[in-house]
């Protein structure tokens, strides 16, 4: 009953009173269900209760301590504190225990937000050298646009684009900026 209603209230949007149930599931189950840890901690993460993703996060790894998501949920849970070089070692970690696409980009990401642009656009570059990819696109035109390298970075950010709605309108706003300001440099 527990769970189901943890589920219910986190499905409306509830979390706060998600995490009272989900709370309670885990605890009557010893932690060992890791399906429900692992629901636990996303919605702790959409919730934004940080500590308590990396908490349950923590359970899941006692565990299943050679299971990656674990150090990438806990990864995205530092990241929300801004902890950026914690949560590169943790999804380092994670990588080093099962390689993917989306776990380097994940970490091209943090190395970005991390103020480590040269280093996010080498990770980038390397997916970006295995296939078009429009997220690797975004990392690398993010990494070049914090570098002051706005029109070498115009081309990334409009492939990065397409990677999703939130990073259109990132890519968007990076756009718009550089193209205000080559309108401006224009009529100067």
């Amino acid at each position: 009953a527990n769970l189901g209603l943890a589920r219910a209230y986190a499905a409306q949007g509830f979390l706060a009173r998600a995490k009272e149930y989900y709370s309670r599931t885990v605890i009557l189950q010893d932690f060992v269900d890791t399906a429900v840890l692992e629901e636990y901690a996303r919605c702790m993460l959409r919730k934004g209760d940080w500590d308590e993703a990396v908490f349950i996060a923590g359970k899941g790894e006692q565990a299943v301590p050679r299971a990656p998501l674990w150090r990438q949920l806990e990864a995205k849970a530092l990241a929300g504190q801004g902890q950026y070089y914690k949560a590169i070692e943790l999804i380092e970690s994670a990588i080093r225990l099962e390689s993917s696409r989306g776990l380097r980009l994940e970490r091209a990401l943090y190395l970005l937000m991390g103020g480590l642009p040269k280093r996010a656009m080498e990770a980038a570059d390397a997916e970006l050298s295995a296939a078009a990819d429009p997220l690797a696109s975004l990392i690398k035109g993010m990494a070049l646009y914090s570098q002051g390298r706005k029109g070498e970075a115009a081309p990334y950010l409009s492939a990065g684009r397409s990677a999703g709605p939130f990073c259109d309108k990132v890519a968007a706003a990076l756009l718009g900026e550089h193209r205000e300001k080559e309108a401006s440099d224009a009529k100067n």
